[in-house]
């Protein structure tokens, strides 16, 4: 009966592929997304590798409108809320 020499090198091939394929995965980890206020994004991303870490990541669409309880509205770019006695049209 004749061994194969061949079959510690499949093992090792095997075990580099699983190694490999481990360490080339994404970082699993959580998002949490809240809109805390119109035109507000905050989103909570946790990551795990290569360590933890948390970050709190704030988008700000500047292109958003925003309206005062009187109902006059503007946007981030520059407007200003003008009361409706004091507008000119």
């Amino acid at each position: 009966m004749q061994i194969s020499l061949d079959v510690p090198r499949v093992h090792v091939g095997v075990i580099t592929l699983i190694v490999l394929c481990l360490l080339c995965a994404p970082a699993t980890g959580a998002e949490i997304v809240d809109h805390p206020f119109l035109g507000v994004t905050h989103i909570k991303r946790t990551e795990t590798l290569p360590r933890t870490v948390t970050m709190h990541i704030v988008l700000v669409d500047l292109t958003a409108s925003v309206e005062d309880a009187a109902g006059n509205t503007a946007t981030a770019s520059g407007d200003c809320i003008v009361p409706h006695d004091q507008r000119n049209n």
